[in-house]
């Protein structure tokens, strides 16, 4: 093939959207969505109403990856903190689950003005974003527009809220629902091709909400094989189930089972709402009783059914180690051991507080003791706490031996992005990124439960050489 013809076709690829091995995000390519490392990703979770409940959701978190979640839909609004919400996304990110960030303001509004408000607290707080782009997933505006602005304004008001976005330099996937309080298709489906070549990073996931409007299962396979048809993707960002034979406040009688096989069957996500936490009126769209326990058979039904979410739901790739031995340990969630005492890496007296001192200490399977290495490109990872969800930093980008090693918001500096070469026996020298002479050691080698951890010029000592392995 002639090089005018290779460059021709890299264009076309590039015009139809396909993902990139190398990626900084997620991408869509037809009607899927693809991650970093260009694999499929399909996305099975729940709705989880962090704004609301700030405590009980965070710590629901593990739960929710215990019972094999791979994405949050992270309920927000603009008065939350941007801090909180990195915070909460670092947790996601911990937990191999992907992040998903919705913003509620705006629900059911027919102000094209009030959608870009959204998009413009995406763009002022951009950093998070920026930041997390490879996990992050950013839900524009939850259910943005009633029954009256389906069709044209719809389109009209995403096109400008999109563009606000992009041009604050977010390239991560947005997912734009539909009208009608998110539960109308057939905008997406007139419009949906337009606005993926109007976005400049043509990313875009369309979001239906299945709720009285999809009563009639026929309809629910008829949407999705449209999609399909039309190579868009799509994904149900909320749906309910047939409670009480549609005697509660939405008229809800969707056949919550043949939803999840219907997605199964044309390869779509579905997240359930909602963890817990809803109203009296819509408390028979929780979840749990607890924050754990399923509290019917709705919500038994979403985690373990056959299309449920254990069925379902794979971790995304890019949470995927690459095993210890290599030229770094890979994603994943490690213990951390010194060569020379081999005790673990460790916040001190549990910390989660910015500026909490990393030591080391005999391991005893605490998450102050576990530490999720995240690829942030170019062969550098960032190293979050467990217990924390905060980063490993060495204080001030200083590049003085004995600076201290410390816990710190994740902010994507040098400091806060460490580079792995491997020495032997599985063991690591671990390099920030803002100097590269430098490493992670341990004070001295001591060998000493509580000493500290710092950097310092490498030398080779054992006291600065490290193994990651499963905690």
């Amino acid at each position: 093939m002639s090089i005018k013809k290779l460059l021709l076709t890299a264009l076309v690829a590039f015009s139809l959207g396909q993902a990139a091995f190398g990626a900084v995000g997620f991408t869509v390519s037809g009607s899927s969505l693809r991650d970093a490392n260009g694999n499929n990703f399909i996305p099975v979770g729940v709705n989880n109403p962090h704004i609301w409940f700030d405590t009980d959701a965070y710590n629901a978190l593990t739960t929710m990856a215990n019972k094999k979640c791979n994405i949050i839909r992270i309920v927000w609004s603009r008065s939350g903190s941007a801090s909180r919400l990195d915070q909460i996304i670092s947790r996601c990110e911990a937990l191999k689950m992907i992040p998903l960030v919705e913003l509620h303001d705006g629900t059911g509004s027919t102000s094209a003005a009030e959608l870009n408000t959204n998009a413009q607290w995406y763009a002022t707080n951009k950093s998070v974003f920026i930041n997390h782009q490879r996990t992050v997933l950013i839900n524009i505006g939850n259910e943005w527009g009633n029954s009256s602005m389906v069709g044209t304004p719809w389109r009209d008001a995403y096109k400008t809220a999109i563009t606000t976005i992009r041009n604050a330099g977010i390239v991560t996937t947005l997912v734009c629902d539909g009208p009608n309080w998110g539960q109308d298709a057939s905008s997406a489906l007139t419009y949906g091709q337009e606005l993926l070549n109007n976005d400049p990073q043509h990313n875009l996931i369309f979001s239906v909400h299945m709720y009285g409007s999809w009563n009639n299962a026929a309809d629910i396979n008829t949407a999705m094989a449209s999609f399909k048809s039309k190579n868009l993707p799509m994904l149900v960002g909320e749906f309910g189930w047939n409670y009480n034979n549609g005697g509660n406040n939405l008229g809800c009688k969707v056949d919550h089972r043949l939803l999840m096989q219907y997605a199964n069957t044309y390869g779509y996500g579905t997240i359930a709402w909602s963890l817990k936490g809803n109203d009296s009126a819509n408390a028979w769209l929780d979840l749990t009783s607890d924050w754990s326990t399923p509290i019917s058979p709705w919500g038994s039904d979403v985690f373990n059914y056959t299309y449920g979410i254990t069925a379902r739901a794979q971790v995304a790739s890019i949470f995927n180690s690459t095993g210890g031995g290599g030229s770094n340990p890979g994603n994943g969630t490690f213990k951390v051991v010194n060569r020379a005492s081999g005790k673990a890496l460790d916040a001190n007296a549990n910390g989660t507080a910015d500026g909490t001192q990393i030591i080391q200490w005999t391991y005893g399977g605490g998450n102050n003791q576990r530490w999720t290495l995240l690829d942030r490109g170019s062969s550098q990872f960032s190293i979050i706490g467990v217990a924390s969800g905060k980063a490993l930093d060495v204080n001030a980008s200083s590049t003085t031996n004995g600076a201290k090693v410390q816990l710190w918001t994740y902010g994507g500096g040098n400091n806060q992005k460490w580079t792995f070469a491997a020495t032997s026996s599985g063991y690591y020298r671990v390099t920030p990124g803002h100097a590269t002479g430098g490493c992670l050691e341990v004070t001295g080698a001591s060998t000493a439960d509580g000493a500290l951890v710092d950097f310092w010029s490498y030398s080779g000592s054992n006291g600065q050489q490290w193994a990651f392995s499963a905690p």
